[in-house]
């Protein structure tokens, strides 16, 4: 099977619908923010969101920020807590970071539970320091 990554991508009304039209026929696996989510879908409420992506039959990955994140596969939701941090010094990089920390896991299966939480913590390393290049090694969270 060939998965397909791609982030989510929202530059307004004209990409809507070839957002949409991805999100249901050609992609495997797809990250986005809550706001992200909200707007492709046109609406307010993810736990709405979330029972329209299980229909989908693909995996979806939601950052939520301090609230954490959210991965359906399918029809299983899993979801997990954000870190907390004492002082958020720039937020530069957090997205990418989940991303990666996400995507080391899947792809060395993990489990998707595994895989939230490598993400969740790798984007709580990142929004601690200024600029997006972690002082220390990341691999110190596995």
């Amino acid at each position: 099977m060939k998965t397909t990554l791609i982030p989510l991508l929202y530059f307004g009304v004209d990409l809507y619908l070839l957002n949409l039209d991805l999100t249901k026929k050609k992609i495997d696996l797809l990250f986005g923010n809550e706001s992200e989510f909200k707007a492709l879908f046109e609406n307010d409420d993810i736990e709405k969101i979330i029972k329209e992506l299980s229909a989908l039959n693909k995996t979806f990955v939601i950052t939520m920020g301090a609230k954490g994140a959210i991965c359906i596969n399918k029809k299983d939701i899993y979801r997990t807590s954000s870190k907390k941090i004492n002082k958020v010094t720039d937020l530069t990089g957090a997205g990418d970071l989940f991303a990666s920390g996400f995507i080391h896991a899947f792809v060395n299966k993990m489990g998707l539970e595994k895989a939230l939480q490598l993400g969740t913590r790798s984007a709580a390393e990142i929004i601690k320091i200024l600029g997006a290049r972690p002082k220390e090694k990341l691999s110190g969270l596995l």
